[in-house]
């Protein structure tokens, strides 16, 4: 039974998600404690080093088990380049740049390209605007149509006769494009780096999957093509559960046009959910899974946002929202049902 709310009230919202700000802060919740990612940073290496070890002993059932602790590896080192692209890691804001331009050579992703959408993620989650009568994502994380459109809202009518064909069968190609996610945002992020000079960034992406394509053929004993399609399959599984994790999140919640009012805590409120916390989930999801408290308060380290989840629902409901908590297969029930099929 869903709890009765009252009104919304978008003013008592940002102020008391003001004042519970300040007081974790007199707390000092948003501190960083770099010990916490160091234990992130040893298991990226096991995941990593394990996946090849694995491969190179030329048995074909460790082969797979490899191939399933380097798929993890990815969207684990996302995750921690997440935390640093909030500062969440390092105290000194120079370090968590630079140590997030070095995660384009160790996971293949463009920290800038990054940096610049997240960005307006964070300002605008779900937001779009009219240009010339035509939507326009601010939030381009929304921004994937043809391939699949989150909202008729995001759309011209043009645009959506078009895809009259395309729309009732989106929903079968969502797993299949989930698998291409890592390999369309490293493309993103080169040619992003190109169009900004970012010459060592390019670069860095470019080398990360050559280097570890030309290990797997020198690791693995068998023939070459079997090392090819191990290193394939690894980059489709990694896509796979990295993109899977974004999209539960704002998929099927509000989406609205930029321009209309809502503050920044509103906007957050009625365009987030999270996905229910524990252990396995929050190490999962890198703490992704708890997005309301990290789109509240997106420098708390992801270590401490199981913290303020009691609190932050309380004052969410209290004026007039729903605090949006689903299991992780509700969520993905959730957003596929959420696809518009005309």
């Amino acid at each position: 039974m869903e709890t009765t709310l009252p009104s919304p009230d978008a003013n008592l919202l940002n102020a008391e998600m003001l004042l519970f700000r300040k007081r974790l802060q007199a707390a000092g919740i948003f501190t960083p404690r770099s010990a916490d990612h160091l234990l992130c940073a040893l298991q990226l290496a096991v995941l990593f080093a394990g996946g090849f070890a694995l491969l190179s002993t030329g048995n074909p059932w460790a082969a797979v088990l490899g191939a399933m602790l380097l798929s993890v590896y990815y969207p684990q080192s996302a995750w921690l380049g997440h935390d640093l692209g909030h500062g969440q890691v390092f105290s000194d804001r120079r370090i968590n740049t630079l140590a997030l331009a070095l995660m384009a050579w160790t996971q293949g992703l463009s920290a800038k390209w990054w940096k610049e959408k997240h960005g307006k993620h964070h300002a605008h989650p779900n937001a779009y605007r009219l240009v010339d009568g035509k939507p326009v994502a601010v939030d381009e994380d929304i921004d994937t149509a043809p391939l699949l459109v989150w909202d008729i809202a995001l759309i011209s009518e043009d645009t959506r006769r078009r895809l009259a064909r395309w729309l009732p069968l989106q929903k079968h190609a969502l797993a299949p494009l989930l698998l291409m996610a890592r390999l369309n945002w490293s493309t993103a992020g080169i040619r992003h780096a190109i169009r900004h000079g970012n010459v060592m960034e390019a670069v860095g992406i470019v080398v990360h999957y050559a280097a570890t394509l030309a290990l797997a053929l020198y690791l693995w004993p068998g023939e070459s093509w079997q090392a090819v399609l191990w290193f394939c399959a690894v980059q489709l599984a990694g896509g796979f559960m990295l993109g899977l994790v974004f999209i539960l999140n704002h998929s099927g919640r509000e989406v609205y046009p930029e321009g209309n009012g809502y503050g920044f805590f509103e906007a957050q409120a009625r365009t987030t959910r999270n996905v229910h916390e524990g252990p396995i989930a929050n190490w999962f999801t890198g703490g992704l899974n708890l997005q309301l408290e990290h789109h509240f308060f997106p420098n708390l380290p992801r270590h401490r946002l199981r913290e303020v989840i009691a609190e932050s629902r309380r004052i969410v409901e209290q004026c007039g929202y729903r605090y949006e908590s689903l299991s992780f297969f509700e969520a993905c029930q959730l957003t596929w049902k959420s696809l518009p099929t005309r």
